[in-house]
């Protein structure tokens, strides 16, 4: 007999942290102080403010997929995420890296030249 809560049961909602992480300005939460390049960081948060409504939407899926999968697999770092507010913080902090590093895949490498001669 599994007692396990179900997912969409769970007190935390990933994808309404994810909502609130992609609707407010990056601002390099999940880089060590040490490691913060302040010109990384605009260019994240600039990426950030072009996301369309597409794009919210598929990196908010993606997360909760990722979240849905941590969870039945009782991954760790979730479970851990699941115990209160220092673990809801943790789920933000995961969340901005997480968008930080879609941003990075989702954004071309070179700039468009439609137009350019």
């Amino acid at each position: 007999m599994n007692d396990k809560t179900p997912y969409n049961d769970l007190p935390l909602v990933p994808t309404m942290v994810a909502m609130v992480v992609v609707d407010n300005a990056y601002t390099g939460q999940d880089i060590s102080e040490a490691s913060r390049d302040q010109k990384r960081i605009a260019e994240v948060e600039k990426r950030r403010q072009r996301m369309t409504d597409p794009m919210r939407q598929e990196f908010i899926w993606e997360v909760d997929q990722r979240c849905q999968d941590a969870y039945d697999a009782d991954a760790k770092w979730f479970k851990k995420c699941l115990k209160g507010d220092k673990g809801r913080d943790q789920l933000y902090i995961w969340i901005a890296h997480w968008l930080h590093a879609w941003l990075r895949r989702a954004e071309p490498k070179t700039p468009a030249i439609i137009g350019k001669k």
